[in-house]
Formats: structure tokens, sequence, C-alpha cells
């Protein structure tokens, strides 16, 4: 997510300051905690900064309501639309 249209150095900068601004530990329950302008200020470097911190925060917010599981997701999704498991992954 945070990759997009950012350098791989950029980007590993950016997830270390992410980390440190979220305690230490990247889960959904850290990023839904963090206020959204720490996680954008963490993630200054990257580009579309603030973009991806609502994607950040949208996507954590949906995976923790999903009480079956990842796993559960991707084979009722592969199933359904045939989609490449890989393209699956990182769709999600």
């Amino acid at each position: 997510m945070l990759s997009s249209q950012t350098k791989d150095e950029v980007t590993d900068a950016a997830v270390s300051k992410l980390r440190e601004a979220v305690g230490g530990s990247l889960t959904v329950e850290a990023i839904l905690e963090a206020d959204e302008k720490d996680i954008a200020d963490a993630i200054a470097k990257v580009g579309f900064r603030r973009r991806k911190t609502q994607l950040a925060r949208s996507f954590s917010r949906r995976a923790s309501t999903i009480s079956s599981g990842i796993p559960d997701i991707l084979n009722r999704r592969h199933k359904s639309c045939r989609m490449n498991s890989a393209l699956m992954f990182l769709k999600l």
C-alpha cells in the first residue's frame, strides 16, 4: 500500500517510522488506535501520504471486522471470480 509510486528506500524508512509511531508493532489494532495525523506524519516522505493514510485506516477497519479470517475470504473470492491467487492477495 505504501510502496505504490514510492521508491523502496523511502518506503522502508516510512514503515520504520510508522512502526515507531504506533507503538512498535504494525497491527490492525495499532493502526486503528493511532491518530490519523501521527500516521500521516510517519509516512510523510511517501507519495500520496494523505490518501495512503486513509487507505490504511480503511483497510484496518475492514480487516478488524473479518471474523472468519483472510484465507476464507480468499477461497470464496477465488472460487467466485476465478482470480489468480497472487492477484487476490494484492487486491486484498
